[in-house]
């Protein structure tokens, strides 16, 4: 059975793995980013340590990389968390001019957890599924027919950018991870119960509205009603066959019962609207590894 090596590139580690094709993990590790120290070449020579640590094992390396991604070209356009090195290199050349000219493959990291959803998880044996992930900003994807759509400029999927309402008269907007991201849901928090920043905590947040702290509630009642809209409204859209809501709150019962409490009431006052099946995603920490090699494995694969 052919093996991979796979990355997750984030912001606070690299993750990598030893993976089959029929995405065990065999192996796994991370090393800290330090992306405010390293250059390219520096990155790279991480990226090879590891690597040739597997080179007799391994068919392909498989990347799941932030920032916009050219998956056929291999170019990441902005290069998100790692944009200091990363932005407007062509990681397929780098990475394969490093490794032995093996086969490589990069993909977005919100798309990768979407890939990762259709393949093994919640949106199995699925044919379309959006996925909405809370974070620092709000990631996504938009898998159609087992293929992420990318759209013309990249940014399908990218609902941090999604708009909100805002003041007509002075053309002022909000968007949705401004409102409704979990960073910034912590700041809101932070800033009602007068504690610093670094205190504050969404575990806290959860735990302080299950005690029947309001003003926490509230807070979470902001976040389900905007994400409510933004579903039905993408719903509208593209009609897909699931919504899948991932990041570390999805991992919280109440989170999905309260998007989907605020679904039905919308949809009681706009009864055409379609009421769309939304989830939690299965996959947490390991789902950017497990994409990565799904895409990898369709472009070489298959």
């Amino acid at each position: 059975m052919k093996k991979y090596l796979v990355f997750d590139f984030g912001g606070t580690f690299i993750k990598y793995a030893l993976m089959n094709e029929n995405g065990e993990i065999l192996e796994k590790s991370k090393f800290p980013s330090q992306r405010d120290k390293h250059t390219l070449e520096t990155f790279m020579s991480e990226i090879q340590h590891v690597y040739l640590n597997y080179k007799e094992q391994i068919s392909g390396i498989a990347i799941s990389s932030p920032g916009l991604v050219d998956t056929d070209s291999g170019m990441i356009y902005i290069g998100g968390a790692l944009g200091k090195f990363l932005a407007d290199v062509n990681l397929i050349e780098v990475v394969r001019k490093t490794c032995d000219n093996i086969p490589v493959s990069v993909e977005n990291d919100g798309k990768c957890a979407g890939l990762a959803e259709i393949w093994k998880g919640s949106a199995k044996d699925k044919d379309s599924a959006i996925t909405i992930a809370f974070g620092t900003g709000i990631a996504g994807s938009v898998v159609w027919n087992n293929h992420v759509h990318h759209g013309k400029h990249l940014i399908a999927g990218e609902f941090s950018s999604l708009l909100l309402d805002g003041d007509y008269q002075n053309c002022e907007v909000i968007n949705f991870s401004t409102r409704c991201a979990t960073s910034s849901m912590v700041k809101k928090a932070a800033q009602v119960l007068n504690l610093p920043l670094e205190e504050m905590s969404g575990e806290i947040l959860f735990e302080k509205a299950s005690q029947g702290d309001m003003a926490m509630q509230d807070i979470l009642n902001e976040t389900y009603y905007h994400t409510a809209i933004q579903i039905l409204n993408i719903q509208t859209i593209y009609d897909p066959d699931v919504f899948l809501i991932g990041g570390g709150i999805s991992e919280q019962p109440c989170v999905i019962e309260g998007i989907n409490r605020y679904i039905q009431e919308i949809h009681a006052q706009s009864p055409r609207l379609v009421i769309p099946v939304v989830r939690a995603c299965t996959f947490k920490n390991d789902a950017n590894l497990l994409g990565a090699l799904y895409h990898h494995l369709a472009q070489f694969e298959n």
